[in-house]
């Protein structure tokens, strides 16, 4: 039978967790700036949808197709997001 592990001190248990933690609220972050630019351009495409011009209907294909590239980048930072969260999660069961 193996050893039992003594008690971590918090200060240990946290160094292990920090860099989980920061990775994700870095993530966090990034991702505060991917869904405000997402508002942006969506605001930007109704403003366009009102113009009926051929200028501003490729402007707002354009504006929806940085849109819909913001969104899929949000879904993989969620992702990321995830995966750090579950392989936290592990080690602090360990």
């Amino acid at each position: 039978m193996p050893p039992e592990k003594p008690p971590e001190h918090g200060s240990a248990r946290n160094a292990r967790r920090g860099k989980p933690a920061r990775s994700s609220l870095e993530l966090v972050s990034e991702l505060a700036s991917v869904l405000t630019a997402v508002g942006n351009y969506v605001d930007a495409a109704l403003r366009l949808d009102t113009a009926d011009t051929r200028s501003a209907r490729a402007k707002l294909r354009e504006t929806l197709e940085k849109c819909q590239a913001q969104v899929l980048r949000a879904d993989e930072m969620f992702r990321q997001l995830r995966d750090l969260l579950r392989d936290d999660k592990g080690t602090a069961d360990q």
